[in-house]
């Protein structure tokens, strides 16, 4: 929509049969599954997301935002006991107010704004490439919070933001997660139908913006010219036959670690290929898409922690989980459950094709599902033992169906040792968007193709376009 706003003619190759594959989510039994999005913090009025989901034209598009319950739309169990849950209240105010009087927090909060405040990435205030700061991360979360000498339980209460987009605080930078965190503390969003909702507003406004979509194209090569210049590209379609595009910019929105293998030899630096190939992916996912016969945590967000401290919860069999639950239909309620996986766990059938995975691939789900709902139950008296599982996931099926990088349901790592990728490459005209690039999640899609088109068309129009 930027560039069509900017004057340019678009056309948007998607390899999915539909936009949005991981977004979308889907309907079984009548309920609607969430898949890659559940809620998000900036979504109120004048919030970052709220700012560049307008600018792009899509509650014009008939996308709807809610807030969640507050308290209580965000719910952190840590271990067993009675004094185990916090309910997150909305506000900062209200945030704050949960943890004792501290000038040490009084800072970590004034910086978080600060942070946020001041990225140009976050207000539209983009400048030429060179001029760019770099997000050149040392400290960790983990470090940030370990000087605030706090209990376990209340570093976790400030940290647990991470898991939203990966990884522990020890692999967390500390400047990512305040530009992820402090939106949330404004208040916590959904869309009124989901990511689906968000997916249908954008397909219509790109339709309204005049940009060409089709969808079921694989982009097997991008063309670049004897003077490094980006020509064209190469799709396959569904049915094998290839298609041909010219054009004078290509944004490049998949995995970037598949980039080197659609140009030609030598379009790259050795030294970027490498930093490519070395891209660490977030951890594989196990996903259990079940139904309830309660609507008590209908778009409620609620992680089941293993024990006070972050430290370990992403470990395979650390027991964490979270769960999203979404409105219900006859007497039913959708709930997507999310844990850790073995990262080999499904090594043995990575190999078979997915319209034919073996029967020992299907048990192995079953089983892990079976455990996955048992752990929810034993710590949710609130289900009265009511969970029917209705589908799985896992690793193999994000690949397949939503072409996430390694399996990883967040894309790559973000953090220190693993530092932004620019949107701009060598060869002119094209450039990286994505939340691969610079940020995770919704924001980092949204703020990576913002730079990616001022890095093509010019920062001073892109600025007129976001209103800053």
């Amino acid at each position: 929509m930027l560039c069509r706003r900017l004057g340019l003619e678009v056309l948007l190759l998607e390899a999915a049969p539909a936009l949005g594959p991981l977004i979308r989510g889907f309907k079984r039994q009548g309920l609607a599954f969430e898949t890659g999005f559940h809620y998000a913090g900036g979504l109120a009025e004048g919030g970052v997301l709220h700012r560049y989901l307008d600018r792009l034209g899509l509650f014009r598009a008939g996308l709807q935002t809610m807030p969640l319950p507050d308290p209580g739309g965000e719910t952190l169990r840590l271990g067993r006991g009675e004094d185990a849950e916090w309910r997150i209240p909305h506000g900062l105010a209200a945030f704050r107010s949960l943890f004792p009087v501290s000038a040490a927090l009084d800072a970590f909060f004034a910086e978080s704004a600060a942070i946020v405040s001041g990225s140009p990435f976050l207000n539209g205030r983009f400048v030429p490439g060179q001029n760019w700061p770099v997000l050149d991360e040392e400290t960790t979360l983990a470090e940030k919070l370990a000087s605030l000498e706090l209990p376990d339980r209340l570093r976790t209460l400030l940290g647990f933001r991470c898991l939203l987009y990966g990884p522990l605080p020890a692999e967390a930078g500390w400047t990512d997660f305040a530009l992820v965190n402090t939106p949330f503390l404004e208040g916590t969003h959904t869309f009124v139908e989901g990511g689906a909702g968000l997916a249908r507003a954008f397909e219509a406004a790109l339709s309204e913006a005049g940009v060409e979509a089709r969808t079921g194209r694989q982009v097997v090569t991008l063309e670049v010219n004897s003077r490094g210049e980006a020509v064209g590209l190469a799709a396959r379609r569904a049915d094998g036959a290839m298609e041909r595009e010219a054009g004078d910019f290509l944004v490049y929105c998949a995995n970037p670690a598949a980039l080197p293998g659609l140009l030609p030899a030598g379009a790259l630096r050795p030294v970027l290929i490498r930093r490519l190939a070395g891209l660490r992916p977030t951890r594989p996912p196990f996903m259990v898409f079940a139904s309830a016969g309660t609507g008590c945590f209908e778009r409620r967000q609620l992680f089941l922690g293993p024990d006070e401290s972050l430290d370990n919860w992403l470990a395979p069999d650390s027991g964490l989980v979270y769960f999203s639950g979404g409105p219900g239909r006859g007497g039913r309620w959708p709930v997507t459950i999310i844990g850790p996986l073995p990262e080999a766990a499904t090594a043995l059938w990575r190999g078979s094709r997915p319209e034919a995975r073996p029967a020992e691939y299907e048990a192995f789900k079953r089983r892990r599902a079976e455990a996955v709902v048992q752990s929810v139950l034993d710590r949710c008296p609130e289900f009265k033992g009511d969970l029917e599982i209705i589908a799985s996931a896992t690793d193999l099926t994000l690949t397949r169906y939503c072409f996430a990088q390694g399996g990883g349901i967040y894309g790559r790592l973000h953090g220190p040792g693993q530092p932004p990728l620019w949107p701009v490459t060598r060869i002119r005209g094209l450039a990286l968007a994505g939340q691969d690039i610079l940020l995770p999640g919704l924001l980092g899609v949204l703020v990576s193709a913002a730079l990616a088109v001022g890095s093509l068309t010019g920062f001073e129009g892109l600025g007129e376009v976001l209103g800053a």
